[in-house]
């Protein structure tokens, strides 16, 4: 599968970015995936900020089975 890319500005919230890109459907949402762990970077750490900013292009896997990839 073809993991989509979205375009950021650096400094982003990855709330934001997530949200206007229909990965998550809300903040509360969002907020919900991170208290369970289900926001992590691909070969790297898991997000348990709620304010985690985006400084540089990521790719994320969302929950089990969605992935993104947010470019700078």
């Amino acid at each position: 599968d073809e993991v989509p890319e979205v375009l950021v500005q650096k400094g982003t919230l990855l709330s934001k970015a997530l949200l206007d890109a229909g990965i998550v459907e809300s903040i509360g949402d969002f907020k919900r995936l991170v208290k369970e762990n289900a926001i992590s970077i691909v070969n790297g750490e898991k997000i348990s900020d709620f304010s985690y900013v985006v400084e540089e292009s990521v790719t994320l896997k969302v929950g089990k089975r969605r992935f993104i990839k947010l470019n700078i």
